[in-house]
């Protein structure tokens, strides 16, 4: 008796892990699935760009990167592409440059038609603070879906914040801008 008992416990065991596995295959195939909803997204974003669909502004600080003061050039840029819905505006994607001498930092914010941060992208060369080259990060309803980092170094440097922690401060760049947006049409 207690023999047959420990097969259906191993038995039991073995299925309830298959059962897991599959659960956990299951959810990395929908994950996948948003991404590249996601990534349709995007593309057609940037189609849309392309073809002058939306509204857009430019903001561009030291557009020639003059070296101003003898302290290296520093350049900033934000464009906003959006929509209105009635007389809100709807960001729909918003491009960040920030350079600094040799540090270069690229971001993009992608948002769908509620207004939620759907896609970020940043690509960096500050070797001294991220790990990265690369980062691309998908949300879903402004949760984290997936964080999809690239090295930039095979050296193991220090990591500064976690991508939860960066997580929070995407999110909350995204709303900062957002605001920003709107605050320019009222002015207008």
């Amino acid at each position: 008796m207690r023999l047959l008992l420990g097969k259906h416990l191993r038995f039991g065991g073995f299925l309830l892990l298959i059962i897991l596995l599959g659960q956990v295959q299951l959810e990395a195939q929908s994950n996948a699935a948003k991404v590249q909803a996601i990534d349709e997204v995007y593309r057609q974003a940037r189609i849309n760009i392309s073809q002058k669909k939306w509204l857009s502004n430019h903001l561009t600080i030291n557009l020639k990167r003059h070296d101003l003061n003898h302290s290296g050039y520093y350049h900033y840029s934000e464009k906003f592409y959006y929509a209105l819905k009635a007389v809100t505006p709807l960001l729909q994607l918003a491009l960040v440059r920030r350079e600094k001498e040799s540090v270069d930092y690229q971001q993009e914010f992608l948002f769908n038609l509620e207004g939620k941060l759907i896609y970020f992208h940043e690509k960096q060369n500050d070797v001294k603070k991220h790990p990265y080259r690369e980062v691309k990060v998908y949300f879903e309803r402004g949760k984290l879906l997936v964080w999809n980092q690239s090295n930039q170094t095979s050296l193991r440097l220090k990591t500064g914040l976690s991508p939860k922690e960066r997580v929070k401060i995407i999110l909350k760049e995204a709303r900062l801008l957002q605001k920003k947006l709107a605050k320019q049409i009222d002015e207008m």
